[in-house]
């Protein structure tokens, strides 16, 4: 209320008990970081009367409703003001002089003001938050036989709530980049807490270790792909924002290369010759990788998956897989060695001598037969397609007789006419194969014969 009102009421008063002396002086009265004008902590009135001071605080929410309390019991008069924080203005809000509450107009600024029945409490609903400051109510008790006065200051906080909060991200949401996340909130009175959580694809939540409403990243990982969102909360209630979906983008990774069937050596990856082989290359990535494959630099390939069926000897080379990220544009490769093992063939049998007389065929004489002259120099040498490369060993009549691709007679006699085998050996793949010739030693007296 005004200071004029107070004054003019508390005359009223001091007439009816024909003493002034109730009229105390104002002096202002600091409440924490708010000042309001107050009276003195000491009233000259009457050694029999008594003047009593009351604080309390009240806490109350927009939109909501409060009780404001003036005394456990109904004072014959009674004076309610407002003053809000930082001013020493005091305006009457409501009064009762004995002739019924009296709202003043700017209660409607307050809420919407009335008195608890049987009593001097105000009831303020849909209260506004202009109605945040100090309520003060001046009482007059026994007026008429043993006067009291009780001033009850009521210290009322309006709450605002929290409002939904508002999930903004800023950046790029590319691996090693920068990424701004900021919980914006319209309303609600502070302190403001704020919690950060984040939900994984397998639906595993988690807080952050975050309480700012903005969230900084300066490196961005592919594991903060997920769902975000911020709760907020204050004195008053608690509020969530929607989820918002982070899609970190990256890679690819270098690629891996899955043989089956796998078979490996120093060389790298190895496989039979008509075996089937597949090739499986995987390299993380989002979005997902597409795939091209190369054969010793060409391409033969789309797709993460190569198989070649029934795969021969010259598949042997080097498969390379290309995984590509259309959207960041990048891409990355790896390179395997796959060996074809194979063989070794049906040996191949090269005869030479200055008078080798190469396939006679005659009716004693058998099908790849050779002949030579007595003292003569002699080579075979013995060839067969093999990987890895085959072993030579020959055998003359059944008997070994040398180990290496070339034999060398240098002067052969008679008695070395028979049947000469050559047998390719591939110990690896152990496997074996040979071929027979068969070779006559003629002396010069069978030639003069012809």
């Amino acid at each position: 209320m005004s200071a004029a009102l107070s004054v003019i009421n508390l005359a009223v008063l001091a007439r009816r008990l024909h003493d002034t002396s109730l009229l105390p002086a104002l002096t202002p009265v600091s409440v924490g970081t708010l000042v309001y004008p107050a009276p003195t902590s000491t009233v000259e009135i009457n050694p029999n009367w008594e003047v009593l001071y009351w604080n309390t605080s009240v806490y109350g929410v927009v939109d909501n409703s409060v009780i404001l309390e003036c005394g456990t019991t109904l004072p014959d008069l009674y004076i309610w003001s407002f003053t809000q924080p930082g001013t020493e203005a005091i305006k009457a809000v409501v009064y009762n002089l004995g002739r019924g509450p009296k709202i003043q107009k700017i209660a409607k600024t307050l809420g919407q003001l009335t008195i608890v029945l049987k009593s001097a409490d105000v009831s303020i609903e849909k209260l506004l938050l202009a109605a945040n400051g100090l309520f003060t109510c001046q009482a007059f008790y026994n007026i008429d036989e043993d006067p009291k006065v009780h001033y009850y200051y009521v210290h009322l906080t309006v709450r605002v709530p929290v409002s939904k909060p508002n999930l903004l991200m800023t950046g790029t949401p590319v691996e090693g980049s920068k990424l701004w996340m900021h919980c914006s909130v319209d309303n609600g009175t502070g302190p403001i807490k704020y919690i950060w959580k984040h939900e994984t694809q397998n639906e595993n939540i988690t807080n952050l270790n975050e309480s700012n409403s903005v969230i900084y990243v300066d490196d961005v990982k592919r594991n903060y792909t997920g769902w975000y969102h911020c709760v907020v909360s204050n004195a008053v209630n608690t509020e969530s924002s929607d989820k918002v979906w982070l899609d970190i983008k990256f890679g690819p990774d270098d690629p891996q290369i899955d043989v089956s069937p796998k078979t490996t050596s120093e060389w790298g990856y190895t496989i039979l010759e008509t075996q089937n082989v597949s090739l499986l290359c995987q390299a993380m990535s989002n979005p997902p990788s597409q795939y091209l494959w190369f054969y010793n630099n060409f391409q033969i390939n789309i797709g993460p998956k190569l198989t070649i069926t029934r795969i021969l000897r010259n598949g042997t080379g080097n498969y390379s897989c290309s995984a590509q990220n259309s959207y960041l544009n990048t891409s990355s490769s790896r390179t395997i060695s796959l060996t074809v093992y194979f063989g070794p063939d049906n040996p191949q049998i090269d005869v030479s001598s200055n008078t080798v007389m190469d396939r006679i065929y005659t009716a004693v004489e058998p099908e790849n037969g050779y002949v030579a002259l007595e003292t003569q120099g002699v080579s075979l040498l013995c060839q067969a397609q093999s990987n890895p490369p085959g072993h030579f060993i020959w055998f003359f009549n059944n008997s070994q007789v040398h180990t290496g691709s070339q034999l060398t007679i240098p002067k052969i006699h008679r008695n070395q006419s028979g049947n000469y085998t050559c047998s390719a050996q591939n110990t690896y793949l152990n496997s074996s194969s040979s071929r027979t010739i068969h070779l006559t030693v003629y002396c010069e007296c069978h030639l003069q014969q012809y």
